[in-house]
């Protein structure tokens, strides 16, 4: 009898052999949604091989008195979507809960045969290298539901924030070049760092409603450095021989928890005025000398270089070669 692969008996999602094999261990249809986040032809298997089980209408319902939905998928090995499907076609009465893929499954599929090294407990520690890169990710990162997933992207010439942050996180994975402009990014597909991120206060399309998050005391210059590589600039005005810094972000809530937080560790003296775009985004700004050496101070002073944005440092460095910062 012909072997289903090489180095597999099976497929090592469902436990199945009717779908062919793909590779690394994947049947076609497991190999999909791992790659999409989608099912793909699930009805046309899901009555054979559950009935192979036994496992019937009268079966089903004594265990869903029992059992919720999500250990019965784990006690026959297969997916929350099968089971649900497999209820429907018994006529099984159903409680209301998530039609999406469980946790439990979404959990083996990311973790099974990943061709990426990433340290998953990043995330589950507070440490100067865990708030630089949560305020990246605050300001400029990017929260996917489907495939558990997080990405920031830079322009081209900014490729070595990116590298920088792979590296603290121990990870090997790819920068890809963005479609719709001259860009890159990289993007980790990881069940317990992505819950860890959305314990921490992120959630998914986050610009215009996110908050400021609890950061203690003794990491929150790391915090705001990363803030401020993501969406924080410094620019240098000829005609007023003045240095500009500025802060900007979707979500007025954050924008003035932000401002708040500069003025508790008197980086600013002052209120400073947020402005709104007409594109809905929010601006502040600092300007005055004292606050300007104030802010460079915070974040940069006794800081590993390979944890900041170098092209911001370079610029805000500029400060400590003009005479009127010194």
């Amino acid at each position: 009898m012909k072997k289903w692969a090489r180095k597999f008996e099976n497929c090592q999602i469902c436990g199945e052999t009717d779908n062919e094999h793909i590779g690394k261990g994947f049947c076609s249809r497991c190999g999909y949604f791992k790659k999409t986040g989608k099912a793909l032809g699930l009805e046309k298997s899901i009555s054979r091989s559950l009935m192979k089980k036994e496992l019937d209408k009268e079966t089903f319902e004594k265990l869903y008195e029992k059992l919720s939905m999500e250990d019965i998928a784990k006690k026959y090995n297969i997916g929350y979507d099968v089971i649900l499907l497999h209820a429907k076609k018994i006529r099984v009465k159903t409680k209301r809960g998530p039609r999406n893929f469980n946790n439990f499954q979404r959990q083996k599929l990311s973790n099974i045969h990943s061709i990426y090294q990433v340290n998953n407990n990043f995330f589950s520690e507070w440490s100067n290298e865990m708030a630089w890169v949560l305020g990246a990710i605050y300001s400029d990162g990017n929260i996917k539901k489907v495939g558990n997933a997080f990405s920031i992207s830079q322009k081209n010439s900014d490729v070595d924030f990116l590298e920088k942050i792979l590296k603290v996180m121990n990870s090997n994975h790819k920068l890809y070049d963005k479609s719709n402009r001259p860009a890159k990014y990289f993007e980790i597909n990881n069940f317990k760092m992505y819950h860890d991120l959305i314990s921490l206060g992120l959630h998914s399309n986050k610009s215009k409603t996110i908050t400021f998050p609890n950061v203690p005391n003794k990491y929150i210059r790391h915090f705001i450095r990363g803030l401020w590589d993501g969406d924080g600039s410094i620019s240098y005005n000829n005609k007023t021989d003045l240095f500009y810094a500025t802060f900007v972000s979707g979500s007025e809530s954050f924008i003035v928890d932000f401002v708040n937080i500069l003025k508790k560790y008197e980086i600013i003296k002052q209120d400073r005025k947020i402005t709104k775009h007409k594109l809905g985004w929010f601006q502040i700004s600092v300007n005055a000398k004292k606050d300007i050496v104030s802010l460079y101070k915070f974040l940069y002073d006794n800081v590993d270089m390979s944890l900041c944005h170098g092209r911001k440092y370079n610029s805000f460095s500029l400060i400590k070669c003009h005479p009127k910062y010194l």
